[in-house]
């Protein structure tokens, strides 16, 4: 008798938790790509560094201890910090940077991202002695959507 109710709990939090029901993806068969772009962004970090990323420019500034080194822009390395990457306008052309978001984050300290009114700022801090290794996933949506496949 204790079994008849407990079958029915379970298969009540299985359809409110969406377990049993079966909702069609609007875009599972899609190419991500259309909707968003991401940007991967790893580094050496021994201190700390802010990356203002604007649809015109990516500027690295140094804040303390070491600069960063070996960093790159979606597997591409990015040697003169001093100057935006290669492609960067084309890039960005037709993403809004303002609802950029981190999807993923590898590191031992900070990395945090913070929306502007012109894009996005990407902080990485590494606090404790000595360098590592950083790595950031940022999701930017695209500003206008192609039509879904038919």
């Amino acid at each position: 008798m204790k079994t008849l109710p407990l079958a029915s709990l379970v298969a009540a939090g299985f359809v409110l938790n969406g377990c049993a029901t079966r909702t069609p993806a609007s875009h599972a068969n899609e190419d991500s790509s259309r909707y968003l772009a991401l940007i991967r962004i790893s580094a050496e970090v021994d201190g700390s560094d802010r990356l203002i990323f604007t649809r015109h420019s990516v500027k690295c500034e140094h804040k303390l201890w070491s600069p960063m080194t070996h960093v790159t822009m979606n597997g591409q390395p990015w040697t003169d910090l001093d100057h935006t990457p290669a492609g960067w306008r084309d890039l960005s052309r037709d993403l809004d940077l303002t609802r950029a978001w981190i999807v993923k984050r590898t590191g031992r300290d900070v990395i945090a991202l913070e929306r502007t009114a012109e894009g996005f700022e990407l902080y990485l801090c590494d606090s404790p002695n000595g360098s590592a290794h950083y790595e950031a996933t940022i999701a930017i949506p695209r500003q206008s959507l192609p039509p879904p496949a038919q």
